[in-house]
């Protein structure tokens, strides 16, 4: 795992998530044309999560989920 800084409204912050869950991360905010920051800002809002990388986790678990298909 990678610690990272990453301003979330105008505030640094730092986040520890490994590499994979940061790069699908940065793919989903270029996907959403956007920045990090801005999607960090979005999921940050969002999320119930006292824990910002785990809030950035779920995100990214989240948005893969819906992705595939339904098997039931």
């Amino acid at each position: 795992m990678k610690q990272r800084s990453i301003a979330v409204h105008g505030r640094k912050t730092n986040v520890t998530l490994e590499d994979e869950f940061w790069e699908a991360f940065r793919e989903i905010a270029a996907k959403e044309s956007c920045s990090a920051a801005e999607l960090a800002a979005r999921v940050l809002s969002a999320q119930n999560n006292p824990n910002f990388s785990s809030a950035i986790r779920v995100f990214v678990l989240g948005h893969f989920r819906k992705r595939m298909p339904d098997t039931d």
